[in-house]
């Protein structure tokens, strides 16, 4: 079983020193119980890294 991503895509094209460039972004789409656990670990991770400082 593959697990395939689907990913929304916006494409915007942007003048550099008189040169046109297109910037791709490509965001994941998950569902709204895996954007909760992703959620949880970046906090997790935040709180692991920032709680060193005092």
């Amino acid at each position: 079983m593959t697990d395939e991503k689907n990913y929304c895509e916006e494409i915007h094209p942007v003048s550099c020193a008189g040169t046109l460039v297109t910037v791709r972004n490509l965001t994941p789409v998950y569902s709204a119980q895996e954007r909760q656990k992703i959620r949880e670990e970046i906090n997790q991770t935040l709180y692991e890294v920032f709680s060193k400082y005092p």
